[in-house]
């Protein structure tokens, strides 16, 4: 998107907020690892209680790694554990709100600073239960007791009590931190769509508009945080019940936060999105759904190939994935500065699970060569943002 010749974000692409202009700032991607905790006592093996994933610590004491400790837990591994080097590692003993408190933090003052940034979660294929808190929160999510899954039950924290998820705290953080800011300075627009195989939908648009075609999805104007919470419960991602969060796991969900900044003539786009894992709760007719399953798989692959060329610096392969066609001007290179938050169970029910985790870090590792030029949006006039007045 050329700044001079952006006219409104009303229907605007999903890919809009990744354009080029004159100020530029280097970042690395960063990568953020929650570790899962299982609640034993359902359907399904508990796994080995030697087998887990560990927090360690580096020089200077930060949770930076990521280890694979086998054997009894009473004893010392023969071998030394395989280790992960990340951003930042979160033990499912650590408040939930340490998430929100580092990366969301982060997120909020660099898109306060007239930058763009992008956010994907994603965990292991099957295991969308312990990615969706992450971003959406809800208590409803992590309490999946149903006995039809047999691999137990997941939960982001070690209690189970109510969680902020990681859009809510940024658009809160968002709204408290311009709260004593001149009302004409900043101008604030959100737009929630999921993906479901090559199908669009807008959420505030209503669910049964399909954009498939090009993608453009309704930015929403909103001026504080209860009004924005009117527009995430409408759009079903505010206090899913179990329903939602079973319909919410086979497809990827993704919002996007629009701040326009009046003294400064900037705009910037905070993009979050959810990759879909399957779960489950999520049957169709009583039986799994196959051929959601294999799309998710599908766009999953697309990813993978998407980050590793990025990060090694290779021209990505375009993909017929509309996942694909979303992030690649995202992470692809793009004008965002980008966060990988990946949920990994901390211990393993089988050893298929555990080889799924470790692929899933060292992608992780691996991902975070990748480096973006963020430049800001500037010379932006008042007249040229245009935001959609939703009724309640």
């Amino acid at each position: 998107m050329n700044v001079g010749g952006l006219a409104s974000l009303e229907g605007s692409r999903a890919d809009d907020m990744s354009a080029d202009a004159p100020r530029c700032r280097t970042t690395c991607l960063e990568c953020y690892v929650v570790l899962v905790q299982r609640r034993v006592g359902y359907l399904g093996s508990s796994g080995d209680m030697g087998n887990r994933f560990a927090v360690e610590c580096d020089g200077s004491g930060r949770p930076s790694t990521v280890a694979w400790r086998s054997g009894s837990a009473n004893e010392e591994p023969a071998d030394q554990p395989q280790r992960w080097r990340v951003s930042r590692t979160l033990a499912p003993s650590e408040p939930h709100g340490s998430l929100n408190a580092s990366l969301g933090v982060d997120a909020v003052s660099w898109l306060l600073e007239g930058l763009s940034a992008v956010v994907l979660s994603m965990g292991l294929p099957g295991e969308a239960e312990s990615t969706l808190p992450l971003l959406f929160g809800s208590p409803s999510v992590l309490r999946f007791d149903s006995p039809m899954s047999e691999r137990g039950a997941l939960s982001a924290s070690g209690d189970g009590e109510k969680q902020q998820g990681l859009l809510d705290f940024c658009l809160e953080e968002l709204c408290r931190r311009t709260a004593e800011a001149d009302e004409e300075r900043y101008c604030f627009g959100i737009s929630l769509w999921e993906l479901r195989g090559n199908e669009g939908v807008d959420l505030l648009a209503g669910r049964g508009q399909d954009l498939t075609d090009d993608l453009r999805f309704e930015t929403a104007r909103f001026r504080g945080i209860e009004r924005v919470r009117g527009l995430l419960r409408d759009a079903g991602l505010a206090a899913a019940d179990d329903s939602e969060a079973a319909a919410l796991s086979w497809c990827h969900v993704c919002a996007r936060i629009v701040v326009f900044d009046a003294r400064r003539q900037t705009l910037a786009a905070l993009h979050l999105l959810q990759l879909g894992a399957g779960g489950a709760a999520a049957l169709l007719n009583g039986r799994p759904n196959g051929h959601a399953a294999g799309a998710l798989a599908a766009d999953g692959r697309a990813v993978r190939a998407l980050l590793d060329a990025v990060a090694l610096g290779d021209e990505p392969q375009a993909d017929a994935s509309r996942l694909w066609s979303v992030l690649s001007p995202l992470v692809g290179g793009g004008n965002c500065r980008s966060f990988l938050l990946c949920a990994v169970p901390e211990r393993p029910c089988s050893e298929i699970q555990a080889s799924e985790a470790q692929r899933l870090l060292d992608l992780a590792q691996r991902a975070m060569l990748i480096t973006s030029q963020c430049q800001a949006v500037e010379g932006v006039c008042c007249e040229d943002v245009r935001l959609a007045e939703l009724q309640d």
